[in-house]
């Protein structure tokens, strides 16, 4: 495939990570954002910005910027709507290069940590699954590649972060598990899939190797040398209905895709190695 010039919509952690392989593999990238701060990190890598308004995106025509490569991390607004969709809609019925989203994990649902791969149901437990759901078919209309994403970390994304904070808690559910990936594999991931592209493609994106929040953070005090934060059980908690939703539903996504297609090695197999390599950049 040539290499022509790329459009990251939504510059936030995982934008900006986007931003910076592509632009390290020699691609012009253009970063559309609301956030001007978020925009302004795009001068370290060359990167034109694209200030999210209507009449600047409408005004950006990916034809005559010879844009091939079209990632979208903004998610659903608070009325379930897709903000890009919104706006791009005519845009991408005419666009023919590589399209790509970033949904979630949510859309499965699922239960006593069974195994669930790309081929699985989708029966969401949530309304932020529903939600995520709903938007993928849309994108899926323009041949979109959709990328359902477990819980991501890395680098300043991760217990770290938290532990000095003494009112940092974790919660013990019996047999809840979480699903993670470590930025530096989604980003390898979805340059791999812009590099070997099938449109409408689906791709779990998960380490396949799940563990509870108190195993997680309990290896980031080991590796940092921290005190432990204090445990609740769920209900000795109270949590907003966005926190509660995390604790719904509790599965083992796996990737067929990335093992048959892929043949994926991961740079961080498991939280343990994540971890490590985060600590290790911190100091």
């Amino acid at each position: 495939m040539e290499t022509q010039n790329a459009l990251v919509i939504g510059i936030g952690y995982v934008g900006i990570r986007l931003v910076e392989k592509i632009n390290s593999l020699g691609i012009k990238v253009f970063g559309l954002s609301r956030n001007e701060k978020s925009l302004n990190k795009l001068e370290k890598y060359n990167a034109k910005k694209v200030y999210w308004d209507e009449k600047s995106v409408l005004d950006f025509n990916l034809v005559d910027n010879n844009i091939n490569f079209v990632l979208s991390s903004v998610p659903p607004n608070s009325l379930g709507n897709d903000p890009v969709l919104n706006i791009f809609n005519k845009k991408l019925s005419l666009y023919k290069g590589w399209l790509g989203y970033i949904s979630s994990t949510s859309v499965y649902g699922g239960e006593n940590n069974q195994i669930i791969d790309e081929n699985s149901e989708c029966l969401p437990l949530t309304t932020r699954g529903i939600t995520r759901l709903k938007i993928e078919r849309k994108w899926l209309n323009f041949g979109s590649e959709i990328f359902r994403v477990a819980g991501i970390y890395g680098y300043k994304r991760s217990p770290f972060e938290k532990l000095p904070d003494k009112k940092t808690y974790v919660i013990d559910k019996e047999n809840h598990v979480f699903n993670r990936i470590h930025i530096d594999d989604l980003v390898e991931i979805i340059i791999k899939s812009y590099k070997n592209p099938r449109p409408q493609r689906i791709i779990n994106i998960s380490d396949g190797n799940p563990c509870n929040q108190i195993d997680f953070y309990r290896e980031a005090c080991r590796i940092s040398n921290s005190k432990m934060p204090k445990i609740y059980k769920t209900n000795e908690i109270n949590m907003s209905d966005m926190q509660k939703s995390f604790w719904l539903s509790s599965k083992h996504i796996v990737s067929s895709v990335l093992k048959n297609e892929f043949d994926y090695k991961f740079i961080h197999p498991d939280y343990k190695s994540g971890l490590k390599a985060i600590w290790k950049m911190k100091n």
